[in-house]
């Protein structure tokens, strides 16, 4: 095959995998080993395999695989572990591929701007849906990809707009320039639309460090000054809103418990369970309840008995009891009187709190947040809450490693390690929610010890610092996004995560791209 035509069929392949990444497993999967099957049959292959002997880097970074295959030797479980070596294979397939292909400046263009209208073109079926079909939560409009991974790819697709727009301004025509203008607008909308507190967190932090790029670049000391006060202004509003937000939240008069009415006006007994001073939306949840009342008529206005389910699997009397407090009713015939059709609805689909229905209320997701944690603390018990279940993952997470330090688990035995720590720990985390550390530090730790966790933390970094890529600014802020996604998600333990991390990070990193 003529090396011109295998080099731009490579290209556009790796142009498809990254709009695939969104949209088709399978498709990913295919253009990865159609990508390889073309590294084999072009040149000398005895010449490919020394080359990557001879790059120091990329036999650094590619080594990361055979940490896991060597962790074979003292693993149990070997059904799970090849399937998860079938998952890392972009480790080991794409940073050979991508480096041997020299991808041009032009080229990597073509690639970002692939990937941009690819990250747009899933927006747009998330808004979609927003606007024309019911969803439980907001966070679901990624629709088939998880929230966190999608808001990370949103992130560096809104990065690919910044570093064109100041870095690369000059390859840009007009139309392009307005393009990268409006993705950038979008971007910053629809990230704040998906709540995911993840990814706002990470665009709060990629922001700040293209600020210092600015400060740093501006020699006018006037301007430079300018610019750090806004900073510290801007910081200092924030800061100013999260106080308030937890004043308020916590802003509930203790009530004198010698003075709570015992009963209802029907003369039925009150229960207030004041060891359980759960507070949500300014009212403790379980105060004023009367569940003979409850039961009778909330059985009156709704098929769903209540001792049964809602539409997300949780018993609906504690929806209903959740959702009467989030309106500051009583939970007693009163209070189920006064909900219209449209709250029974909510309740029989699992919604807790009216304030969920207000898809763009941030301040709700800040209230969700303190909400979780305070009713953690109180009660040990994360189930069904997302953030504090996380806490409960990396709990248990260190329990393994205190057990497993110097060599970890194995790549086969980490799902079996996790599911006896929840059964020892005596965890009071739903066996539905028990799963693995969700912080992927602790599965590189939990899989390979301290010897393995140490060789890959240095195994990423290396070929940063060999290529002196921390000095081009999209590869280090890309680099910085996929680190900070690694303390609350998993990201190389999927599909998905490992071909967008790997992609980039070739491109970016591990590639020597031609002008």
């Amino acid at each position: 095959m003529n090396l011109s035509i295998n080099h731009k069929i490579s290209v556009l392949l790796i142009a498809l995998m990254s709009i695939s990444m969104l949209f088709s497993n399978f498709v990913t999967s295919a253009s990865q080993i159609v990508l390889f099957l073309l590294w084999l049959i072009d040149k000398d292959l005895k010449h490919k395999f020394l080359n990557i002997f001879k790059r120091r880097e990329l036999f650094i970074f590619i080594s990361i695989y055979f940490l896991f295959v060597v962790s074979l030797i003292y693993t149990d479980d070997y059904d799970y572990a090849f399937k998860d070596l079938i998952i890392k294979l972009p480790l080991l397939i794409l940073p050979v591929v991508i480096t041997a292909l020299e991808i041009t400046e032009r080229e990597l263009k073509f690639i970002l701007t692939f990937f941009v209208l690819s990250v747009f073109a899933k927006t747009l079926v998330s808004y979609y849906i927003l606007f024309f079909y019911y969803i439980e939560d907001v966070r679901n409009l990624s629709y088939k990809v998880s929230h966190i991974r999608f808001s990370l790819m949103i992130n560096f697709a809104y990065l690919c707009s910044v570093y064109y727009l100041i870095y690369k301004k000059a390859i840009l025509n007009k139309p392009e320039k307005f393009f990268a203008v409006v993705m950038l607008l979008w971007f910053t909308v629809f990230l704040f639309v998906l709540q995911s507190i993840t990814g706002i967190v990470i665009f709060i932090i990629i922001n700040f460090i293209i600020l210092l790029y600015f400060i740093f670049a501006i020699k006018q000391k006037v301007i430079k000054l300018s610019v750090l006060f806004s900073i510290f202004f801007f910081s200092v509003v924030i800061s100013i809103y999260i106080l308030k937000v937890i004043i308020n939240y916590y802003n509930t008069q203790v009530p004198d418990f010698s003075k709570l009415e015992a009963v209802t006006p029907r003369g039925n007994q009150y229960l207030h369970d004041t060891l359980n001073p759960v507070v949500e939306g300014g009212n403790y949840i379980w105060f004023y309840i009367c569940e003979t009342e409850l039961k009778s008529e909330w059985e009156k206005r709704s098929l769903i008995k209540y001792d049964s389910l809602d539409r997300k699997s949780y018993p609906i009397k504690y929806t209903l009891i959740r959702y009467l407090n989030s309106k500051g009713l009583r939970k007693d015939k009163d209070g189920v009187d006064a909900l219209s059709i449209q709250d029974i609805e909510n309740i029989e689909d699992g919604i807790a709190n009216y304030r969920e229905l207000d898809k763009f209320d941030l301040a709700y997701r800040v209230d969700v947040f303190i909400w979780q944690i305070d009713n953690y603390i109180k009660t040990s018990d994360p189930s069904g809450h997302s953030i504090t279940q996380r806490f409960e993952y990396w709990k248990i997470g260190l329990q393994i490693i205190s057990n497993n330090f110097l060599l970890g688990v194995g790549v086969g035995d980490v799902k079996k390690e996790f599911i006896e720590a929840y059964q020892k720990s005596g965890s009071k985390l739903d066996k539905q929610y028990q799963k693995r550390a969700h912080n992927q530090y602790l599965t590189f730790f939990i899989t390979l010890g301290l010897l393995g966790f140490v060789l890959i933390i240095f195994s990423l970094s290396y070929p940063l610092i060999r290529n002196k890529k921390y000095r081009d600014f999209l590869a280090n802020i890309f680099f910085i996004i996929i680190l900070l996604s690694m303390l609350n998600e998993d990201t190389l333990e999927t599909q998905l995560g490992v071909s967008f991390f790997v992609l980039f990070y070739s491109l970016l990193i591990l590639q020597n791209r031609k002008n």
